[in-house]
């Protein structure tokens, strides 16, 4: 099993530099092709909310609308570049297409056509004044989203990985997703957070793991004074992983996706790749 489609969300910051680094480095060893997506905005809505430019004279609103153009076109230009250069120091191809960012849909349109979505926490618009977020699309496009941290150098098939799991079809969901990920690992760790005991592991899970060729320690912590959280980021650090699976908790309530606390808390500041799935 591999990912032979991915969809890497990419901007002009130097954020998007170790982005594009893993996304390149997975598409090569999973022989999969990469299609970078750039947000553009048409930068409209801004313009003519403002009070002020209501009032000018149409030969200036379209100066500034034709200046805000060329600013997007320009942004765009160095996001695919950046792509360029990370692709052509693996000897590896790509795809590229500049997508509308005034609304989530058409990266969520995009995400479903694909097999993993690699990008940051929040995907900016290059001047739109909005931002698509992970978990926004996670929920949305009913498949694995890859988050990488916007600090931080990750680059290649992660060696550590550490599992968060729990008896639901969120867990059950990113676990399935994830084996391209658990194949390659050098280590798996299973992490079942429980502060009353009653549900630790109960030997399926292993054995689950065992028929794959995927030898798991299973860590079942019982704390109850700390949330579960910073427990998945002590893990992290003691374990150094490299890669969270995790599933993915949410619901839309009217037009606002609302997060479970746990996945609230880590998409915030991922303190390494997430895999997460819904």
């Amino acid at each position: 099993m591999s990912f032979r489609d991915i969809i890497l969300a990419v901007d002009e910051t130097d954020a998007s530099r170790g982005r594009c680094a893993l996304a390149v480095d997975l598409a090569t060893r999973w022989e999969s092709t990469l299609t970078g997506v750039f947000l553009r905005s048409h930068f409209t809505y801004d313009l003519f909310a403002a009070e002020g430019l209501a009032y000018l004279p149409r030969h200036e609103i379209e100066a500034v609308m034709t200046e805000s153009a060329a600013a997007v076109k320009l942004a765009a230009d160095v996001a695919e570049e950046t792509l360029r250069r990370a692709a052509e120091r693996a000897g590896a191809s790509f795809e590229w297409r500049v997508i509308d960012g005034d609304s989530d849909a058409a990266l969520i349109a995009a995400a479903r056509r694909a097999d993993l979505c690699i990008l940051p926490p929040r995907v900016e618009t290059s001047r739109g004044g909005r931002s698509v977020s992970a978990a926004t699309l996670g929920l949305a496009s009913g498949g694995p989203t890859l988050i990488v941290p916007e600090e931080g150098e990750w680059r290649g098939m992660p060696k550590r990985v550490l599992i968060a799991w729990k008896n639901t079809r969120e867990s059950a969901r990113a676990l399935h997703d994830a084996w391209p990920f658990l194949d390659a690992a050098e280590e798996v760790t299973v992490m079942v957070v429980s502060p009353s005991g009653m549900h630790g592991a109960d030997g399926f899970l292993e054995r689950h793991m065992e028929r794959h060729g995927c030898k798991t320690q299973v860590i079942v912590d019982h704390s109850d004074d700390v949330s579960v959280g910073k427990v998945l980021r002590r893990q992290i650090k003691a374990l150094n992983a490299d890669l969270l699976v995790m599933g993915l908790y949410g619901r839309s309530r009217l037009r606002e996706m609302v997060l479970g606390g746990v996945s609230r808390e880590m998409l915030g500041e991922p303190p390494v790749p997430l895999l997460t799935s819904h």
